[in-house]
């Protein structure tokens, strides 16, 4: 049966009624993998939604049990450094990179599942916010109240938005009133209302509760974050692990993706 890792999720109450979130998973130090006969999955948290529907229907159609394991880049790097191993690895394409390089992948068994933009999230409430162009994008960020995005060291939207803030020279104009949204659901502070505005990957805007997407980022300022899977090198359940990459780039896995905010790789 198609199975979640357990989690611990503590709410850190500041500026208003919700601002950080942290989550605690139970196998973020020695993860407790499945051995032989059960498919066993790691996956970066901002792949959730999509991940969780594609394997979903993947369990269903091959018989075959998943177990799925969401983590952030440090205790995704962590946990391939243990001495178990899943069978796949999901992460940005530049983690799928880096752990290929150093030989904890296998480099003829990967595979692209889609990438996501950059957009601007708000309250469900709140009035429409024009971002269409740079110059609205910019002055939008500098008028908000309030404004979060992803912590960098765990997010790779995160890393993103933080680069182009420094690019834009917007770093220091908005940093007093800036937050960076850890754990689970890092938009959820903006869903909440506790924080007026935050850029995001866009899949994560859309799985957020009470918040809703202004708009992309315009096609000037885009940036575009590839998510690939690869199979880890020495998984115990290889056959099934080749199953679940062919799966992957199938009609079916793609459109549980396409449906969270994902588009095909050009």
């Amino acid at each position: 049966m198609f199975k979640f890792a357990s989690k611990l999720t503590v709410v850190t109450p500041t500026m208003g009624r919700v601002a950080g979130w942290l989550t605690l998973s139970f196998f973020c130090l020695a993860p407790a993998f499945a051995g032989p006969g059960e498919l066993t999955v790691l996956s970066l948290m901002p792949l959730k939604a999509a991940v969780s529907d594609a394997l979903a229907k993947f369990e269903k159609d091959s018989g075959l049990p998943v177990s799925v394991h969401f983590v952030n880049r440090s205790q995704l790097k962590s946990a391939l450094h243990g001495s178990e191993h899943p069978d796949v690895v999901m992460a940005s394409e530049e983690v799928i990179s880096e752990l290929e390089k150093a030989g904890q992948t296998q480099k003829d068994v990967r595979s692209a599942l889609g990438r996501t933009g950059l957009g601007v999230v708000t309250p469900q409430a709140a009035p429409a916010t024009d971002v269409s162009s740079p110059e609205s994008f910019k002055q939008a960020i500098l008028k908000s109240k309030s404004l979060i995005y992803a912590d960098p060291s765990e997010n790779a939207g995160g890393q993103q938005v933080k680069t182009l803030f420094d690019r834009l020279e917007l770093s220091a104009a908005v940093k007093a009133k800036t937050q960076l949204g850890t754990g689970n659901n890092p938009v959820a502070p903006v869903g909440f209302g506790d924080v007026a505005m935050g850029v995001y990957s866009i899949n994560e805007i859309l799985a957020a509760k009470g918040a809703k997407l202004a708009g992309p980022l315009p096609v000037s300022l885009q940036v575009w974050i590839q998510y690939d899977a690869a199979m880890v090198a020495g998984a115990p359940n290889q056959s099934e692990a080749k199953r679940l990459m062919t799966y992957l780039v199938g009609a079916q896995a793609k459109q549980s993706f396409a449906s969270k905010g994902f588009e095909a790789i050009p």
